[in-house]
């Protein structure tokens, strides 16, 4: 599984340059607030990669019953790919996605829930 190029951004951390995208279009269960935002990196390198899923624990700010301005902004995906390297995400090699948490505060941009993912 690898994230589609188009509609990706890419940050680097250390290193590495990482892609990272969320879904263009909520699926329905993200539009009726039922499932949280997802967010997909993986490393920009050729070759074998694993996706990291991460769960922001929030809906998605275009969600069809409470709307919010809630953004995802680089300096947080630095420091998800922090949190997820050092909970075990391998970026490079084969293997299923990794799955990781990290919680996001509602109506900010770039605040964690104290707390989460330590």
């Amino acid at each position: 599984m690898s994230i589609p190029k188009k509609g990706s951004r890419r940050v680097r951390f250390g290193e590495t340059d990482y892609d990272w995208r969320i879904r263009k279009k909520p699926t329905y269960s993200q539009a009726v607030a039922d499932s949280p935002m997802l967010l997909a990196i993986q490393a920009s390198e050729e070759g074998p990669r694993r996706v990291l899923v991460v769960n922001l624990r929030i809906s998605r700010p275009d969600n069809w019953i409470a709307p919010h301005g809630t953004g995802v902004t680089p300096a947080m995906v630095r420091d998800i790919i922090r949190r997820a390297l050092a909970a075990g995400w391998s970026p490079l090699g084969a293997g299923p996605p990794f799955r990781f948490e990290y919680g996001v505060v509602r109506e900010t941009i770039g605040r964690v829930l104290s707390g989460t993912n330590d």
